[in-house]
């Protein structure tokens, strides 16, 4: 069964192949091909929206203090207390599996086969196709590397490098703002986080970390699951003549 983009793309076309930013339209009209000057108004079109200006931008209040830095970046004169703790995960008491212990060879094996052919690989231009084609040798090094990731907490350099590229949106073709920008990572650094995931969220789920509303993210908990919730507090407001107050954040 097809998925939902390859569906969507069935109807209504591959706009986003079939348009590239060769050109761009300069505030006079005329059309340019320059690389450099098709960079400059990509760049000038996307500073806006990534720096958005200081005035328009509102300032954080601290609690009784005005504006403020926000906690999370620390002690400052006008937060002098410390700020929240990050997300710490901890154990059950009768718990004694560590995390890492979790990442097996045969997981590692088991994500690279599931990952994803036809996709665009990050700067390395290495395809997840690749990877699976790999000896054992080299799926054992892989593994390895990755458990140092893991013992380590470090990333090397490589995996925090991508690639940006432009995906057309509607409208006119050569004004930057009608493309929509989509980051290429790393295909081994892809399959690490999502390994990785996997293993956090397995751990969160066998130790009751998470609370029973928390539905995003989580198998078997779809949106049906929460509107579902929605629907018997708004039911339950409305049999017992009280006011609900409801908040509804998209990010």
């Amino acid at each position: 069964m097809a998925d939902p983009k390859t569906k969507n793309r069935a109807v209504r076309g591959d706009t986003a192949s079939k348009y590239r930013l060769t050109a761009v339209k300069l505030p006079n009209g005329s059309i340019s091909r320059d690389p450099q000057i098709i960079a400059d108004r990509v760049a000038g079109t996307w500073k806006s929206v990534v720096n958005p200006d200081p005035d328009e931008t509102a300032a954080y209040e601290g609690p009784g203090r005005g504006a403020a830095s926000p906690p999370w970046e620390g002690k400052t004169e006008d937060w002098p207390e410390d700020p929240p703790d990050p997300l710490k995960l901890s154990p059950a008491a009768n718990s004694h599996i560590a995390l890492m212990d979790r990442f097996t060879f045969s997981m590692f094996e088991d994500f690279l086969r599931t990952r994803k052919r036809n996709k665009a690989p990050g700067p390395e231009g290495v395809l997840a196709e690749t990877l699976q084609l790999m000896p054992d040798s080299l799926k054992l090094a892989c593994f390895q590397m990755f458990k140092k990731f893991f013992a380590l907490g470090i990333l090397p350099s490589w995996c925090k490098k991508s690639r940006t590229v432009l995906l057309y949106k509607k409208n006119d073709p050569c004004d930057p703002a009608n493309f929509r920008p989509i980051t290429l990572l790393p295909t081994l650094y892809k399959l690490w986080t999502s390994i990785l995931t996997n293993i956090v969220a397995d751990f969160a789920e066998a130790e009751n970390i998470l609370p029973e509303s928390q539905a995003g993210f989580r198998s078997n908990r779809g949106t049906w699951r929460q509107l579902n919730a929605v629907l018997g507090a708004y039911e339950d407001a409305n049999l017992t003549r009280q006011d609900i107050e409801s908040l509804y954040i998209d990010y």
